[in-house]
Order: structure tokens, then C-alpha cells, then sequence
């Protein structure tokens, strides 16, 4: 009984290796073929406008806010092409190259805030694309409603990281996979040799 467990032991260890180092090896190739990028971010607040006098009208304004709906605008006019085309012709960023950077708004309804952020493979550019893109939302938003001020809370800084995945940890996390998802798939032909054989031995029996 000893040297059968053994004997399958045996049989599962080439096969599980073999299988965790492809997994291993596409898990290089991923990450071979992933580009850098990099992510620049800046915060965007609403509130009342400075030439707001009347106190009915303050009132009213903050009603407005607290039911987000302002939030979401700012946030949909910061994502809006209108708006990246004019932040891209600000920074003179050339059009063969601004196809390589998305932008994202997302609003913090609760704090009456709009997060931008931008990512694409040159981190300095990123942060000019980022601060460019708040100041035409400022520009284009105060033309539509005269009644809201728009204020950076904080400007983009060149990011020093990138979104790239650690090679490292894909390629160990694509060879435990496979090896576990090859262990699994071993284990379950061997329960089902067993079970095949069992019958016969005991008919011979």
C-alpha cells in the first residue's frame, strides 16, 4: 500500500514542476508585453460661488450640492472630449500621442469633490495632462453655471511609480496556479483510475 502512495506521489511531481514552470514562463510573457504606465491625480472642489450675496440663494446652492447632482456634472465634463482636447492643446500635447492617455473623473458626492485622474506612459506628461484637464473643467463649468466655483485642492505631481504589475509576483502567481490547477487535475484522474481498478481486483480476488 506503502509503495503505491509512493508510486503516485511520484507520478504527480514531474507533471506539477513541469506545469509550474509554463505557468511561470507565461507569466513572463504577460508582463513582457504589458507597457508602462503611470497615473497622475487631482482633486477638484465645488462650492458656492464668491459673488453670491443672497442668502436665499447660498441656501438653494447647497441644496443643489448635497444632491450630488453638480458632482456628477463637473465629473462628466472632466471625462468629456471637449474638455481633454482643449487640456491636450494647452500643454501642446501632439495627437498622434494623446490616444495614449485615458482620463477618469469620479465623483465624492459627500464631500462635494471630483478626483481626476490620468494615465499614459510618460509619468511628466500625465501630471501636465492631469492639471490641464482641472483647469479647462474650472474654465468650461463657470461658463455653464455662473452660480458654482470650482477650486484644485491639490495639483498633480509627476508620478515616480508605475500601474505596471510587480514581474515578480505574476510569474510566481502564474506558477502556483498551474501547478495547483495540475495537481487537481492528476489527482482527479488518478481517484478515477483507482476507482476503475478496485472492481476488477476484487472479481480476480
Amino acid at each position: 500500500m506503502s509503495s503505491n502512495i509512493q508510486l503516485r506521489r511520484s507520478t504527480l511531481v514531474l507533471p506539477v514542476l513541469l506545469a509550474a514552470l509554463i505557468g511561470g514562463a507565461l507569466g513572463a510573457v504577460f508582463v513582457s508585453q504589458q507597457s508602462e504606465r503611470y497615473s497622475a491625480e487631482t482633486v477638484i472642489a465645488i462650492g458656492a460661488a464668491q459673488t453670491i450675496i443672497d442668502d436665499d440663494q447660498l441656501i438653494d446652492i447647497v441644496g443643489t450640492l448635497e444632491r450630488s447632482g453638480v458632482t456628477a456634472t463637473v465629473a462628466g465634463l472632466a471625462s468629456s472630449r471637449s474638455v481633454f482636447d482643449a487640456a491636450a492643446v494647452a500643454i501642446a500635447l501632439p495627437s498622434n500621442e494623446a490616444g495614449d492617455y485615458d482620463v477618469t473623473a469620479t465623483p465624492v458626492i459627500d464631500a462635494n469633490l471630483v478626483d481626476i485622474a490620468t494615465s499614459g506612459p510618460d509619468p511628466t506628461i500625465a501630471a501636465n495632462l492631469t492639471n490641464a484637464i482641472a483647469e479647462q473643467t474650472q474654465i468650461q463649468f463657470t461658463q455653464l453655471y455662473r452660480v458654482f466655483d470650482l477650486r484644485v485642492v491639490t495639483l498633480a505631481d509627476p508620478p515616480s511609480t508605475t500601474d505596471r504589475p510587480s514581474a515578480s509576483l505574476v510569474i510566481v502567481g502564474a506558477a502556483v496556479l498551474a501547478a495547483v490547477i495540475a495537481l487537481l487535475l492528476l489527482s482527479w484522474r488518478n481517484e478515477r483510475g483507482t476507482r476503475r481498478i478496485e472492481p476488477v481486483l476484487r472479481n480476480q480476488s
